[in-house]
């Protein structure tokens, strides 16, 4: 069973099904929630126009509500709008371990990478007990609270991203080479940096542009954080899955988001190194 949005409270639309019994093939389309909201949906649901046929609900971790319609394929000209309307959209939560020289705290500038190197130096001389990290020149880039780190095993701080996902099934041929452009540098292209716009999240995923708290670079003095919006987002490669009995595609794409992505590795990333 598909998953439901991470982050969502709301019932959320899973990827719809055709079945086919005796001949007739039926559209079915499911809905996962909380227990909370499974009443109010399933009247909803049985609302919906055109009517469903039947419709049934499952009151468990996650609630369900299912419905069966018509299959009306044939009578729709834009197999790409009808794949996107029931795509599944999930923002999840990435951890990162970083190296401790880079944390925010102590990298305050570029002068900061000398002085870091020279803690290092002297942590692996086994002689950083016997400098005053607190006096000149360290004076102001925390390598006092760097060495203590590091002398107590710590070199390593977590960070955290988000990546966008996008589950799509679909049997059109025609969708499928849409998904792989072959433009030169195009926005959608496996190592390109894009934009939040430009992923396309729509309104019905119930998550915005997300955003991290982090420490400041370039400032000194202590409690400098600032929250930071995740503006660039490197494509991923997307996997493609090909269900021989069901004649259809699944196709999943992902977008891993950043501050910013390195220019000098990544086309449109706007750090320089």
């Amino acid at each position: 069973m598909a998953e439901v949005i991470k982050g969502s409270e709301e019932f959320t639309e899973q990827p719809a099904e055709r079945r086919t019994d005796d001949g007739e093939t039926k559209l079915v389309r499911t809905w996962l929630g909380p227990q909370a909201g499974l009443s109010a949906k399933l009247i909803e649901v049985n609302n919906m126009s055109p009517t469903p046929e039947s419709t049934k609900s499952f009151n468990g971790v996650p609630a369900m509500v299912q419905a069966t319609f018509p299959d009306q394929e044939d009578d729709e000209d834009d197999p790409a709008a009808r794949a996107e309307a029931a795509a599944v959209w999930e923002l999840i939560p990435q951890q990162i371990n970083k190296p401790l020289a880079t944390h925010g705290y102590f990298n305050v500038s570029g002068s900061a990478l000398e002085m870091l190197e020279a803690a290092d130096e002297a942590i692996r001389k086994g002689t950083a007990r016997k400098t005053n990290w607190d006096a000149a020149p360290y004076v102001g880039y925390h390598i006092q609270s760097y060495v203590n780190h590091r002398l107590r095993g710590i070199d390593t701080y977590v960070a955290f991203t988000y990546i966008v996902r996008r589950t799509v099934v679909f049997n059109s041929a025609t969708f499928l080479q849409a998904e792989f452009p072959t433009a030169p540098g195009a926005r959608n292209l496996p190592g390109v940096i894009t934009t939040w716009e430009r992923i396309g999240v729509p309104d019905s995923a119930k998550f915005t542009k997300p955003k991290i708290h982090s420490a400041k670079h370039n400032v000194f003095g202590d409690g400098q954080w600032e929250d930071l919006e995740l503006d660039e987002w490197l494509v991923m490669a997307p996997s493609v899955k090909w269900q021989r009995g069901k004649k259809r595609w699944e196709l999943v794409r992902e977008w891993w988001g950043a501050e910013k992505w390195s220019s000098a590795l990544y086309q449109y990333g706007t750090y320089v190194p």
